[in-house]
């Protein structure tokens, strides 16, 4: 996936959002629907993580296929609360 990392992250966040869908929907293993986001918080919170990973990793590693690159952050100084949501929000990018 070539462009910004903006554009990038905003392809990713059409593919596994959709909103009103009920949490039933989301959680039911057989639904189409399972695994997405129905949440405009949540996304803009996973957007943004994905924005400062994608540019950390343009900079720091030369990547510019955000999508095939899954980095985690262990840094030093985050809280378990943070690393948990980071984790969570990276770990979409699988999808």
């Amino acid at each position: 996936m070539r462009g910004s990392i903006k554009w990038q992250t905003a392809q990713l966040a059409r593919a596994i959002f959709e909103a009103g869908i009920s949490k039933q929907e989301r959680t039911n293993s057989e639904s189409e629907r399972y695994g997405k986001i129905s949440s405009y918080k949540t996304m803009e919170t996973y957007r943004d993580v994905w924005n400062d990973l994608g540019r950390f990793a343009k900079e720091k590693l030369g990547v510019k296929d955000f999508r095939s690159s899954v980095l985690t952050d262990t840094s030093a100084g985050s809280s378990p609360q943070s690393l948990d949501g980071f984790s969570v929000s990276v770990s979409f990018l699988k999808l």
